[in-house]
């Protein structure tokens, strides 16, 4: 199996793309009962009312006082991965790709499905935590939802490698960035500001491996 020609790296959104949940921090306030703060916060921050970093503290402030880490990953470890997920990484691996997640969801989360699937890179967000394990209420901000292009631009100088060397997933319209950066853009489902700034859409991520090979030179 052949791949694109100049492509090296395969990056995926992790919430909704590679996992089913469609958001790691949802998922919290879902388990804390704090839904309706998490969509007035979304608001805000989708208007530009507030920063990303203000977006992050007002969320984490929500949940319950001396939270540790360990509860929060008791709440995201059961996640289920999205159909055709794990024949996708493998496909890429056999076609010689690198891959990475660069998510704004948590990195608890991005860790493990990366550690499962053999992913090589990962950039997600955390949570602060003091020296006993317990939440500061401060976010650890590495991936901003509306600037994915920032982070994926940050992953590649450290890997050295460049956006036409790139292709990308993800679900949403926090996704475009990424999309946009990269050389090749896959839509996972029907979202349409994503759908507008992609190269492939597609229905299931075994779609990804077969597009990447039929793009490739035949020998």
């Amino acid at each position: 199996m052949g791949k694109a020609p100049g492509l090296r790296l395969m990056v995926f959104d992790l919430d909704g793309t590679l996992v089913e949940e469609p958001s790691s921090w949802s998922r919290i306030h879902q388990h804390f009962g704090t839904q309706t703060v998490e969509r007035r916060n979304l608001r805000a921050y989708s208007r530009g009312d507030i920063t990303y970093d203000e977006f992050a503290v007002r969320d984490i402030e929500a949940w319950p006082r001396a939270t540790h880490i360990d509860d929060i990953w008791r709440i995201l470890q059961d996640y289920r991965y999205v159909p055709g997920a794990r024949a996708c990484l493998e496909g890429l691996k056999k076609m010689g790709l690198l891959t990475a997640i660069v998510s704004a969801g948590l990195d608890l989360l991005a860790s493990a499905v990366a550690d499962d699937l053999a992913i090589d890179y990962v950039l997600a967000n955390g949570l602060e935590v003091d020296e006993e394990g317990y939440l500061t209420g401060k976010g650890i901000n590495r991936v901003e939802p509306l600037k994915k292009d920032l982070a994926l631009d940050t992953l590649l100088q450290r890997i050295g490698l460049r956006p036409f060397q790139v292709a990308a997933v993800g679900d949403t319209k926090f996704d475009a960035g990424l999309l946009r950066l990269a050389a090749v853009g896959f839509s996972l489902g029907t979202d349409e500001e994503l759908v507008r700034v992609a190269q492939h859409s597609i229905s299931t991520l075994t779609d990804v491996p077969e597009i990447l090979s039929d793009r490739a030179p035949k020998s």
